[in-house]
């Protein structure tokens, strides 16, 4: 079997048959759709029962409730293709979606295979096309994918299983924010050769204004400082050149420069009181420059390193307060 597509599902009824329909339709005999069900409390396994009922390829897996990563550990656990590939239960896929995978490796050459996706309100996401299977070439588009966020979602790659396997790579089950990242993180760095395609395969639906990645969370601060505590360790352990991880740090040290102002804004929507807003905020700035992290050298991060260097939070804090709205 050549492809796995792993769905976790909870409580998803209002989007699960426009997802698990746009799979159906494709004609592609050598793939299975595992539909995780993680506890759903609405008619989802129904929906899931009567698609594993009409098509083969569908087979419904359900488990007590535990989270999304506790979901997709299950489905690689439980897949038998040669690769994997994440959808999530209130997206879809693009037709062509497997056709278009086939055609960009028709000899399964690549293993990371990332293409682009658009919005359901119409924007697009696209990738500058890219191929090598040099590390010395593709390790700076990694480091730059890494430091603009195009490694924040699983949904839009194709993994090989072996290395996932080989590796003991899963989902961290105690992270809800940035999982994602930690996953694509550390298979990255065990990949022999990548493949980027400005192909649109995929559509994000932004319909779901609770979820996780939209919710405000009171327990994000804590969560983004164990993110940021694996993720280093995933860099500084990873079997790459001391160039690629010199990269990867100074990338990983942006994000977290930029997750200040993140904070700002997420002080705003939560309604903080501004002493406690400022408070929070100087603390964040003073935290970041204690260690003296290398960063990347463009202008766009030395605008946004300067206020937080000169510990200028009513700036951050304005910044914040527009982000917001």
């Amino acid at each position: 079997m050549k492809y796995s597509v792993i769905i976790p599902i909870y409580n998803s009824e209002k989007t699960l048959d426009r997802c698990l329909g746009s799979l159906a339709a494709e004609s592609c005999p050598d793939a299975e759709f595992l539909l995780i069900d993680d506890g759903s409390t609405d008619s989802s396994a129904v929906i899931c029962q009567v698609f594993s009922h009409r098509d083969s390829r569908f087979r419904l897996i359900r488990k007590e409730n535990g989270g999304v990563s506790s979901a997709r550990n299950l489905g690689l656990r439980q897949a038998r293709g040669e690769f994997i590939l994440f959808v999530d239960s209130d997206d879809y896929v693009l037709p062509g979606y497997f056709a278009a995978l086939d055609a960009a490796d028709p000899e399964d050459r690549w293993d990371y295979l990332h293409f682009s996706y658009r919005r359901s309100n119409g924007t697009q996401r696209q990738l500058t096309p890219f191929a090598s299977d040099d590390p010395a070439v593709f390790g700076p588009v990694l480091a730059q994918a890494y430091q603009t966020k195009w490694l924040y979602s699983s949904w839009n790659k194709r993994f090989r299983r072996s290395i996932l396997t080989e590796a003991g790579i899963c989902y961290h089950e105690s992270l809800s924010i940035a999982e994602d990242m930690l996953f694509n993180l550390q298979y990255l760095t065990r990949c022999r050769s990548v493949c980027m395609l400005d192909t649109l395969l995929y559509c994000v639906s932004l319909e779901n204004t609770d979820s996780l990645s939209r919710r405000l969370r009171s327990d994000r601060r804590e969560l983004l400082a164990l993110a940021n505590r694996e993720t280093e360790q995933t860099i500084l352990s990873a079997p790459i050149s001391e160039d690629l991880r010199a990269q990867l740090l100074r990338a990983r040290n942006y994000l977290l420069l930029r997750d200040i102002y993140a904070e700002a804004k997420q002080l705003h929507r939560a309604h903080t009181p501004l002493p406690q807003r400022w408070g929070t905020l100087y603390d964040l700035c003073r935290d970041f420059f204690r260690t003296r992290p290398e960063l990347p050298r463009d202008l766009r991060c030395r605008i946004l390193a300067l206020p937080v260097r000169l510990r200028l939070v009513p700036v951050i804090d304005l910044l914040g307060k527009k982000l917001a709205k």
